[in-house]
């Protein structure tokens, strides 16, 4: 099977979904790949590496990975110690990028905040190492929409966090930011995808709230690559079930196009 980053969904993973016959499950519903935190235990990580390669290879298939960046805020909020390369990027987020090219991991997703400066740095470090996986940016703030057309230049892509955009942006201007985001990012033929809490009621429920079903169904429409999924598929009860409500919202987008 071919995987495409275009129309899919990609669960992140973390304890529920330890066992593979759940990471099965994902792959009869036309996942894009999966994401892994660069933020969990390194045991974690690992492991969830070597048990998506090996589910994907029983089946024969090639299934991206995607592994993020957490940069100094994000492991200063899981209350973790980093020390500080520069700015944003701490010498952790380094190890995960070594981490990536010992695995041939496809994809990485930078950190919040992180300068057109920065990225060159990263980019020098992934050139020391030989190593070209895609990589896409994190917007979540008013800087980030601001600088977003520069960075597109320099990334193949971007993830939209509307949970932290919600945290810096009234909610009432984030439909029209979103619309102007997804615009700018298919007209520079670059993949966008949503995330942040974005099935939420998928947590702790088995069916998906209409509301959000039909979010993500304009937003499709409008030109969003898919959507990533968080905590409904790393920690909540209903991963399958947050996957294949996607995956059949996909199908019904498709006979719209």
């Amino acid at each position: 099977m071919s995987y495409t980053l275009d129309r899919a969904v990609i669960p992140t993973l973390g304890h529920a979904t330890r066992d593979e016959d759940v990471l099965d499950s994902f792959l009869l519903h036309r996942i894009g790949g999966v994401h892994i935190s660069g933020g969990d235990e390194y045991e974690s990580r690992m492991h969830h590496i070597a048990s998506s390669k090996r589910v994907a290879q029983k089946r024969g298939w090639d299934m991206p990975i995607l592994l993020s960046l957490m940069g100094t805020a994000g492991y200063r909020a899981l209350g973790k110690p980093c020390t500080e390369i520069t700015t944003h990027i701490a010498s952790e987020d380094i190890a995960n990028i070594d981490i990536g090219a010992e695995h041939d991991i496809q994809i990485i997703i930078l950190p919040p905040d992180i300068s057109a400066v920065e990225l060159l740095r990263i980019q020098g470090e992934l050139q020391r190492r030989h190593y070209t996986p895609k990589i896409f940016l994190t917007v979540h703030d008013m800087r980030a929409i601001e600088t977003l057309p520069t960075m597109l230049e320099l990334c193949d892509g971007c993830i939209l966090n509307n949970f932290l955009l919600a945290k810096s942006v009234p909610l009432e201007r984030i439909p029209r930011i979103e619309h102007s985001l997804i615009q700018q990012a298919r007209l520079a033929h670059k993949n966008i995808y949503l995330s942040g809490n974005i099935l939420s009621s998928m947590e702790e429920n088995d069916m998906p709230h209409a509301g959000e079903l039909a979010h993500i169904f304009h937003s499709m429409k409008n030109g969003a690559s898919g959507v990533l999924l968080g905590k409904e598929t790393s920690h909540g009860t209903y991963p399958v079930e947050s996957v294949k409500a996607l995956h059949n919202l996909l199908i019904e987008v498709e006979q719209c196009m």
